[in-house]
């Protein structure tokens, strides 16, 4: 299946034997695991945007010497990730005197990206700050801050209850 992303006329190469066009291909593959830093990585979208892609069919490769431009290549539309389920974690860290809280976003099959960094309770207002960065995010909806921010209430009054007061 061959996939191009604008209408454009096959070369000679795509249309001859599979030797020929190995021959006409001038890109070396690596089977090495690429070795890479995080901050060469792209800023993760919250929302993908939609992608429309244009799908030739095999038999107009085959014959894309003579008919190619005779026929227009079948427009396929690929929806990607639903805007509606963001699954966010409330992390949080439970020590002695203070207790951490956190936000991440999860990314299926990659693992987490941080939200906010950790706000510490009773050193500052965490739960305030909290609040204010989340309501800075204008892909959150209004009762998921909601109900992070109750989970997050939750949590400290249970931290509350069971710390140590001489």
């Amino acid at each position: 299946m061959a996939a191009v992303t604008s209408q454009v006329a096959f070369p000679a190469a795509y249309t001859a034997a599979p030797a020929a066009r190995a021959a006409a291909c001038s890109a070396r593959v690596s089977l090495r695991t690429p070795s890479f830093s995080a901050q060469a990585l792209p800023a993760v979208r919250a929302f993908p945007a939609r992608v429309e892609r244009v799908v030739a069919p095999r038999a107009a490769v085959a014959e894309a010497g003579s008919e190619a431009a005779a026929e227009e290549p079948k427009k396929v539309k690929v929806l990607s990730v639903k805007e509606g389920n963001q699954r966010l974690l409330l992390k949080f860290v439970w020590l002695e005197k203070n207790i951490g809280i956190a936000v991440d976003q999860m990314i299926p099959g990659q693992g987490t990206v941080p939200v906010s960094s950790y706000m510490f309770w009773p050193r500052k207002d965490a739960w305030e700050e909290l609040r204010e960065l989340l309501e800075s995010k204008p892909w959150l909806s209004r009762k998921r801050v909601i109900i992070l921010l109750n989970q997050a209430t939750d949590i400290i009054n249970l931290w509350q209850q069971t710390t140590f007061k001489p």
